[in-house]
């Protein structure tokens, strides 16, 4: 038979194990979501058929890269229109081209940039500017972008002159906008270096970072994307180099 002071320690016991077992469920760490990671592949074709960097293996050298880094984006300068649909076909790759201007390569195909996603991700919400100087009647230099889980941008910048200052303004202003309405990265060939005059880093938006190949492509991407790391790869079928930025968001 309990004895009542053998039933208090037992109350007393059941209130305080109570209390333990309460503060442990308070306790409890919330799950943590991990971050998703992407990378953006950036390519300078050199495919149109009328620089000297030009060598006819330029298309079948982007699928092969393509396939062997498998990005979640690309974004590609001098490529032409028969390019997109090659790289569809063999690669699952598929987007938004955008021609230069009237520009056209030899093969008879528009010239111009693109911006693809991965299989599987639709472009979406595209969007095309033509910058306000030029330096060619024919070849207008533009920025064009493309939506899947996030704002992709593609740009190639004049050769010199006030135009591809003139040109480097306008990108900065156009990415600032996007900027501010959520997450974007931009690729591009500026035909400018980090430190040279003009300097890439002046036409970096407030809010944005950049990171380039050691030459004259640039990747800049929101403050809202973590940088993880860059991959410069020497190529053999054009004259530069493929250039990958690794983040995660």
């Amino acid at each position: 038979m309990n004895t009542p002071s053998h039933t208090v320690r037992s109350l007393i016991r059941l209130f305080v194990g109570l209390l333990v077992g309460a503060s442990a469920v308070v306790v409890l760490p919330t799950t943590a979501h991990a971050a998703t990671a992407y990378s953006v592949l950036q390519i300078n074709m050199c495919n149109s058929g009328l620089a000297s960097c030009f060598t006819g293996r330029a298309q079948a050298g982007t699928i092969a890269l393509i396939k062997a880094r498998t990005p979640y984006a690309v974004t590609l300068n001098e490529s032409c229109s028969n390019d997109i649909t090659a790289i569809a076909n063999s690669a699952g790759y598929r987007g938004q081209f955008t021609q230069s201007g009237t520009q056209k390569c030899t093969n008879g195909y528009a010239y111009g940039n693109a911006v693809l996603f991965r299989p599987g991700v639709t472009a979406t919400s595209v969007v095309r500017h033509t910058y306000t100087a030029q330096n060619s009647t024919v070849e207008k230099r533009t920025l064009s972008c493309a939506s899947g889980a996030f704002r992709v941008c593609v740009t190639h910048l004049a050769t010199s002159g006030t135009a591809r200052t003139s040109q480097a303004e306008q990108m900065k202003s156009i990415m600032a906008s996007y900027n501010s309405g959520g997450v974007a990265i931009l690729g591009g060939d500026w035909n400018m270096t980090y430190g040279g005059s003009p300097n890439a880093q002046t036409y970096v938006p407030s809010g944005m970072y950049r990171k380039g190949d050691g030459s004259v492509q640039h990747f800049i991407a929101s403050n809202g994307f973590a940088f993880s790391s860059t991959r410069v790869m020497s190529l053999d079928w054009t004259d530069h180099p493929g250039f990958q930025l690794y983040v995660s968001r």
